[in-house]
């Protein structure tokens, strides 16, 4: 007897960001508890597709070659939706806004985001973005009188990469 798996639903997944929202940063909080609704919302039955703007990571990473959606992409998800409520997450936005009247094409926000995640040695202490979104608690430097920043970069995975481009498209 061959027994299958049942897919997994992404309502079921935790959908935690990697760090969370940092205390007194409203708009991480915010950006958090409106992620963490739209990916663990219920979908009403329907006959047909569910309509185009539906936000569920499952349709966004569509084009990601995945063998599936779990914990880790969840993770990372979550943590990108923090990051668009800090001034940093607001600035790639904003760049996006200023590319989009230069040529109006959707895919704005990926080059803002290559932008902005360039590794450059005099800003972030040589992080890309991605390092600093997605770094674990015990990555960063809270040691007192020392530059906020990374300790060391975490090991990120191609998916890891894949799944915030895929949300910035």
């Amino acid at each position: 007897m061959i027994r299958t798996q049942l897919p997994l639903d992404e309502r079921w997944l935790l959908h935690r960001p990697i760090s969370g929202p940092r205390n007194g940063h409203i708009g991480e909080q915010v950006f958090f508890e409106k992620w963490l609704e739209l990916q663990q919302r219920e979908v009403e039955f329907r006959e047909v597709d569910e309509p185009e703007h539906t936000m569920n990571l499952h349709r966004i990473l569509r084009h990601v070659q995945l063998p599936g959606i779990g914990e880790r992409e969840c993770a990372v998800a979550a943590s990108w939706a923090c990051y668009l409520g800090c001034n940093i997450g607001a600035s790639v936005i904003h760049l996006g806004d200023l590319l989009r009247a230069g040529t109006g094409d959707y895919r704005r926000f990926v080059a803002a985001w290559a932008i902005h995640n360039t590794r450059s040695v005099g800003v972030n202490g040589g992080y890309r973005a991605i390092e600093i979104m997605l770094a674990p608690a015990d990555h960063l430097n809270t040691a007192p009188f020392s530059y906020s920043g990374l300790k060391r970069a975490p090991d990120l995975s191609l998916t890891d990469y894949e799944v915030v481009e895929h949300l910035w498209l």
